[in-house]
């Protein structure tokens, strides 16, 4: 015949023990969820913090294409309503070094946007405020050297006549986010003349990565505003904006491309 306390005992011991087991099973439980709970919470701040980035990467590109616009304005008020030439023929100095030359009260030189004076020998990887867009990377190891950031509408250029005599500065293009690859076999792609990433880049295909601000580019209208636009939005042809509106975005006068644009 057992003893009765002993048994009692037992009883308790068993009671507290199972209580323990319940205890723990709750604290497991309630480490789950706060786990779960923490790393939903470090998944929203990851998502912020690449929206504050990409935001911070945008208005930074905004403000080049401000200070580029401010430029184009003196440089107008100094050349009866012109802006300068895409490229000269004399010195293959491009746009974009003459409107950084005019920012900086300097005689316009050639390659004077980028850090030194010889991009295509020092493999410098970025041009200079404001015609370097943060959100555009360069890779120097793969030989991917990226020539300018923006490109301009070549039919504002001089050749196509006078800038000022635009009808609808709201709705004609100026500068925009451009992309150009210049690799180690073609250094100079990015200054010669014949090539896109000094006009009208947005419209062709190679040129996608343009389109870098959450799957758009910013565009800088004639009138000083800048827009968002994807790469089905932007217009891909040229030719009579009286016959298509959407086409006075690039204002060419002919579909031939001659020399005139449409005011």
């Amino acid at each position: 015949m057992g003893h009765p306390m002993r048994k009692e005992k037992t009883d308790d011991t068993s009671r507290r023990f199972s209580q323990r087991k319940g205890n723990l099973a709750f604290t497991l439980v309630e480490l789950l969820v706060v786990i779960a709970v923490v790393a939903s919470l470090l998944c929203l701040l990851l998502v912020a913090t690449g929206r504050m980035r990409e935001n911070a990467t945008a208005a930074s590109c905004l403000g080049n294409l401000r200070q580029i616009h401010h430029a184009a304005t003196i440089y107008m008020g100094e050349h009866n309503g012109y802006l300068p030439a895409h490229m000269t023929t004399v010195g293959a100095i491009s746009w974009a070094d003459t409107l950084y030359a005019t920012l900086i009260d300097r005689k316009p030189g050639n390659k004077l946007i980028f850090r030194v004076p010889d991009f295509s020998s020092t493999k410098a990887p970025t041009p200079r405020a404001p015609f370097d867009c943060p959100a555009s990377k360069p890779d120097i190891e793969k030989g991917i050297r990226l020539s300018i950031d923006y490109t301009i509408n070549i039919h504002m250029t001089e050749g196509y006549g006078r800038a000022m005599n635009t009808r609808i500065p709201s709705k004609r293009a100026l500068i925009m986010d451009g992309y150009r690859v210049v690799s180690p076999d073609m250094a100079d792609q990015g200054t010669s003349p014949n090539v896109p990433v000094n006009y009208n880049a947005l419209t062709l295909p190679e040129n996608k990565p343009a389109y870098r601000h959450g799957g758009a580019a910013h565009i800088l209208f004639f009138d000083g505003h800048v827009e968002r636009m994807t790469y089905e939005a932007v217009p891909k042809t040229t030719g009579d904006p009286n016959a298509y509106p959407e086409r006075y975005f690039w204002g060419e006068a002919s579909y031939e491309g001659s020399p005139g644009r449409a005011p």
